[in-house]
């Protein structure tokens, strides 16, 4: 099974082309601004079983639910990762040929879900071209194929390669039909585009798994500093919070999700116990008791090698030393 999908403005043609294609009334034709199409639905062709075309939500819909058809058409595309799908067809009314804001929004949002291939599986369809009323009043003028072609080709091109970063050098089909004539020409073109599709042995590279809603997302880390207490321990608590934020196609920030990244505890020591004033005297009357008895041991040594006419070895200086604070500690 090859599969088609095609894309185009509200009143560019799209689902009466796709039914063109399927050779019956399927899918549901809006000739205004209001699409009649508000699901993407899938059928599959009488004139060849092994097509299988999938009409979209137009585009500019007049009621503002763009961004709800895309979001539907997108969804639905994702659902092709098994099956694949192997042409995407953009749709031009001939007689009112537009590239706007929303066909550059569904080249980037393709892009983001097909980012290898899909230059190579993209096409361009101009509906209501009358083969036989273009060709009668050319007279010299310059084909209009042509001017297509220098036309839309270029920015669908320059819209993938700046998108993905990939030199392309093919060039884009381009098939202009009648739908509604049902002629000989517009027959001709729908039988080059369906062999055409048949040339793909293998669909578009798998999807991507990003979120088609929003062109890139930038990250970005805030830090949060706190003092506890855990058993009488303080505790230092660093938080790092990771900020995602969600860049759409205009430029603009379109959401931020703020989530904990990591958590460090760092344990100060223990914090010390209130002193009673009456042990903090006692200790400090200890201390210098020790050094009152230091100094008058250290005199009383001295005196003994002196009186010994300083010949006094260093274990005999141990020794007085040791005896005297002896003495000393008994009487204490």
């Amino acid at each position: 099974m090859h599969r088609i999908l095609l894309y185009g403005e509200t009143g560019s043609g799209k689902s009466t082309f796709g039914n063109f294609i399927l050779g019956r009334e399927e899918f549901e034709v809006s000739e205004f601004s209001e699409s009649f199409t508000d699901e993407t639905t899938k059928r599959t062709s009488s004139i060849d079983p092994s097509i299988e075309v999938i009409d979209t939500p137009g585009l500019l819909d007049s009621q503002g639910r763009d961004q709800i058809n895309t979001g539907k058409m997108i969804d639905t595309l994702k659902n092709y990762r098994d099956n694949g799908l192997h042409l995407i067809l953009v749709i031009f009314n001939f007689k009112n040929p537009k590239f706007n804001i929303m066909h550059e929004k569904m080249i980037l949002y393709l892009c983001n879900i097909f980012p290898k291939d899909l230059a190579q599986h993209i096409g361009i369809v101009f509906t209501r071209y009358n083969h036989k009323k273009e060709m009668r009043s050319k007279n010299g003028q310059r084909d209009p194929r042509e001017h297509a072609q220098k036309q839309f080709i270029p920015k669908i091109m320059k819209l993938i390669s700046d998108t993905t970063h990939e030199k392309i050098f093919l060039g884009v089909p381009i098939f202009f039909v009648d739908s509604l004539e049902n002629d000989k020409n517009s027959k001709e073109e729908l039988k080059r585009l369906i062999n055409f599709t048949k040339t793909f042995v293998k669909p578009i590279e798998t999807i991507c798994k990003s979120d088609w809603r929003y062109k890139e997302t930038r990250n970005i880390f805030e830090y949060e500093t706190t003092e506890e207490y855990e058993d009488d321990r303080k505790v230092i608590v660093k938080k790092t919070y990771k900020i995602t934020e969600y860049i759409d196609y205009n430029g603009n920030v379109a959401n931020v999700d703020r989530i904990l990244y990591s958590t460090d505890k760092q344990y100060k020591d223990k914090a010390l116990k209130e002193l009673d004033l009456k042990d903090c005297f006692q200790t400090i009357k200890y201390c210098a008791n020790n050094i009152k008895l230091s100094l008058d041991t250290l005199k009383f040594v001295n005196q003994m090698n002196k009186e010994s006419n300083y010949e006094l070895n260093f274990l005999d200086k141990c020794l007085y030393g040791g005896l005297y604070i002896l003495a000393n500690t008994n009487n204490n």
